[in-house]
């Protein structure tokens, strides 16, 4: 296992991540919703949006996994942070930085990952959006596409989450000021009349504003202990701090209760119109991104099924080879032909599956096919058991849009009983033709239109003519009549059929 190195900007970078106060929040429903359509998207096991920190990455959003979050040492998001762009490992076994990572030798068993790197405002890597499955796969420009548009979504979503924070940061005091002045008002006729407590000093005003202004429970429980020591030593017996004058005994369990009542109050509104706004924002954007995207994908998805179902029943064997000749897919007949599993062969060197004798022989085809030549040949695998079967096969290259060789399509059907078959064939024509040649009776062949096209040599003999002089002239043209005993035979006109 190779761990990954520290960018270059670290500092800043997390610098940038702590400033957008995110880190060890608790699930958002906008940025959940993402790692959701992601997995259905791509159909993965799990998709996560991942925070790389300094020493371990934190899992803001996950979809299928329990963990939340793993050590950066092992981590695959610390070498998607260093990329400009998409990492993608479709074989994990097969690349040296992952093969013996705990993650992959371990729950979760990773076998693929593609990772897009989420970036702050100011252009610093703060983690990714990944993907992670358990067995290998492609990943097409199409897909790449699609992780991208996602991955600009959820950088969306962060810079808008961060941008309301601070907007609720400098709206919040105006609305606690006011909210406050509402209340303690309220407050202040009600225990007037009621409970003929005189109006609360500045100093509990001053604790409401900011229990109101911090909001949620932490600020409700510092409020209260503020206010309970307040009370405790301004309404307390002359001389003889913390013992309460019976009269005032209620006035401090009423005001010590306001106070962090209306501070987990003011915060739970104030932290609920957030949440609501960010995710009418979040679904407006995701839905803009991905409405058309997602349609088209899962047609895509349903063609490829399709197609799948077509290559896995169709007789012909099929494979395709990346652009370093490992294999990323195979059907049934072809893996199986070989004698392995198709799973069990993605992410293997051609060499690997076909034996060193017939690579040997296909390599300079295979050379030809990565030039952009497309071909066609015949070549044979001997067995252990000593026997040999024959393919034909059509080698067809993948070329990119940017007109780059990126792999090629196998194509292959067994010939060897067909092979045979030509064998006995041509044998029992040999045969034929010794017995039409040593035959004692002549032998004269017409077509359908009744030009002689066979004459075996005792036909030559019989008639005195040599075939070459005949071969091709019509039955009435022929310079020789058919003789039977005594008798002479005329040919007629009719068509020989």
């Amino acid at each position: 296992m190779i761990e990954p190195a520290k960018p270059a900007n670290e500092n800043a970078r997390l610098a940038a991540l702590r400033a957008m106060n995110i880190l060890d929040t608790p699930p958002e429903d906008f940025l959940d919703r993402i790692t959701d359509v992601a997995a259905k998207l791509f159909d993965v096991p799990i998709a996560l949006i991942s925070l790389v920190d300094e020493k371990r990455q934190w899992f803001k959003a996950r979809h299928g996994l329990d963990a939340a979050e793993t050590p950066r040492e092992t981590s695959f998001c610390g070498h998607a942070i260093l990329q400009p762009d998409i990492l993608c490992v479709p074989d994990t076994r097969l690349d040296p930085r992952f093969a013996d990572n705990p993650l992959v030798t371990g729950e979760p068993h990773i076998r693929f990952y593609a990772g897009k790197p989420i970036r702050a405002p100011g252009g610093e890597a703060l983690g990714t959006l990944c993907l992670i499955d358990t067995k290998p796969r492609e990943f097409g420009d199409a897909d790449r596409q699609l992780l991208n548009e996602l991955a600009t979504c959820t950088e969306q979503m962060i810079a808008l989450r961060q941008s309301v924070s601070g907007a609720a940061s400098g709206t919040r005091l105006w609305t606690s000021v006011l909210l406050t002045a509402a209340v303690a008002l309220l407050f202040e006729f009600f225990s007037s009349q009621l409970f003929f407590i005189p109006n609360p000093p500045a100093v509990l005003i001053a604790t409401v504003v900011f229990a109101s202004f911090h909001g949620g429970m932490r600020a409700g429980l510092i409020s209260a202990a503020i206010a309970w020591l307040y009370f405790a030593l301004f309404f307390s017996i002359p001389g003889q701090p913390f013992q309460y004058a019976g009269d005032n005994l209620l006035r401090v369990l009423i005001w010590a209760v306001a106070t962090p009542a209306i501070a987990i109050m003011t915060g739970t509104l104030q932290r609920r119109s957030a949440r609501l706004f960010l995710m009418e924002k979040g679904n407006a954007i995701l839905t803009s991104h991905l409405a058309e995207r997602a349609a088209s994908v899962g047609e895509m998805r349903r063609l490829n099924e399709r197609i799948r179902l077509v290559t896995e029943h169709a007789p012909t064997h099929i494979a395709y080879y990346d652009e370093n000749w490992q294999c990323r897919y195979s059907n049934a007949p072809y893996a199986r032909w070989f004698g392995f599993d198709p799973e069990e062969i993605v992410g293997w060197h051609i060499r690997d599956i076909v034996g060193e004798a017939m690579f040997a022989e296909v390599e300079p085809n295979l050379r030809r096919v990565a030039a952009g030549e497309k071909v066609e040949y015949e070549t044979s695998r001997k067995w252990e058991d000593g026997s040999t079967r024959r393919i034909e096969a059509n080698v067809t290259p993948h070329i990119d849009e940017a007109g780059r060789f990126s792999g090629f399509y196998a194509f292959f059907n067994d010939i060897t009983e067909r092979v045979r078959a030509g064998e006995v064939l041509r044998k029992k024509s040999d045969e034929l033709e010794t017995i039409i040649a040593t035959m004692a009776q002549g032998l004269v062949m017409f077509d359908s239109e009744g030009h002689l096209v066979r004459m075996n040599p005792a036909a030559e003999r019989l008639t005195g003519v040599s075939r070459e002089q005949v071969l091709g002239l019509r039955h009435d043209k022929l310079p020789w009549k058919l003789i039977r005993g005594d008798r002479e035979i005329a040919v007629d006109d009719r068509p020989f059929t």
